[in-house]
This record gives C-alpha cells, sequence and structure tokens, in this order.
C-alpha cells in the first residue's frame, strides 16, 4: 500500500501532496508551489486517527506523546488518536504497520433546535443553580465514534471513563462497572 492510499480523507491527501511539493521545492532551492489543501495555510498540528498494528511506540514518538491507542483486536489491528506536527505526516504514512489516517470528523451542534424543544431557558429560569456542572452521562448504545473530537480534552486525552464492547467482551470485565476510559 502506498503512502498516500493510507489517507481517508481527502484534505489530508492534499496536505500529503503539498508538504511533497514542498520538499520538493526546496530540494533544488525553487519556492514552493501554491496550496492544494484548505485554507491558505498548512496547518501546524494535524489531529488524526489512527488504524495500525504492533507497537505505538514510533507513532507515539511522532507525536510527542499525544498519541493514545487501544489494546489489539482479535485481527490484530489498533486504533489511536493524537496531534501530530503537520511535516510529520510522511513519515507517519511510511510506517509500514501503520494501514489508515484520518483527519478530524466535522461536527455540527443542533442545540438550536432541542434548546427550545425541551425548554432548558424556562427550567434555567426557575432553577439557575442547575448547570450540569460534575454531571456524569451514561450512554448505552450500539456503537461511539471514541476517535471523534468531542471525546478528547484540550491535550487530546480521552474524557470517556468507562466503555464495555459487548460485541469483543460479553462478560463484564472485573467488577462489571466496564473499561476503563485509557483502554480506548
Amino acid at each position: 500500500m502506498t503512502q498516500r492510499a493510507k489517507l481517508m480523507d481527502l484534505n489530508l491527501t492534499h496536505v500529503f501532496d503539498d508538504l511533497l511539493a514542498a520538499q520538493r521545492a526546496a530540494a533544488i532551492g525553487a519556492p514552493a508551489p501554491p496550496l492544494t489543501s484548505k485554507g491558505p495555510c498548512l496547518p501546524e498540528i494535524l489531529r488524526l486517527s489512527i488504524t495500525f498494528s504492533g507497537d505505538d511506540g514510533p507513532i507515539k514518538a511522532l507525536s510527542g506523546g499525544t498519541f493514545d491507542a487501544d489494546d489489539a483486536r482479535e485481527n490484530g489491528m489498533r486504533e489511536g488518536y493524537g496531534r501530530f506536527p503537520t511535516e510529520a505526516l510522511p513519515a507517519l504514512a511510511a510506517f509500514p504497520n501503520v494501514v489508515a489516517i484520518f483527519g478530524p470528523t466535522p461536527t455540527e451542534t443542533t442545540l438550536n433546535y432541542s434548546r427550545d424543544e425541551i425548554r432548558l431557558d424556562a427550567l434555567r429560569a426557575v432553577f439557575p443553580w442547575m448547570t450540569g456542572l460534575g454531571v456524569t452521562i451514561v450512554v448505552i448504545d450500539t456503537g461511539i465514534e471514541w476517535r471523534h473530537g468531542a471525546f478528547r480534552d484540550a491535550n487530546g486525552n480521552t474524557r470517556i471513563s468507562m466503555f464495555w464492547d459487548l460485541s469483543a467482551h460479553p462478560k463484564p470485565p472485573g467488577n462489571g462497572s466496564g473499561w476503563p476510559g485509557r483502554a480506548l
């Protein structure tokens, strides 16, 4: 698989092409060509989800320590999330154990609809002390996109405190309370 084929996001492909074009131009002393990626310049940091096998040490080193990966699945594949310097993208794609690289998924909030439906403003007028601070939310669902940025803090660490994948582990782990978030 080529390095470019591992990039699962069109803009990542453009960033990759821009980096290689800039490197080629620099090698011959020419100015860098115009960018094909979004925006007026390349981003300094890329938030990436990576599918890989084996040791995550080299990937973590390339991320400056921000990469956090799950344990290997039955098929030997692992997934992780981290922040990487943009110029590290070609080196990351060159790792033979890296299978796929995903860029961040854009999000769109819909609170402008749900806020009215649940009459949040009326509730806050009567109970101003109810802010939700310190509340733990439990979600029972058929799946979660745990790599999504909404589940990461400013340092790229998971905000999920427990996780139990019934498809991989039908019996509850340990005391049955779930998997620690760091196990993701």
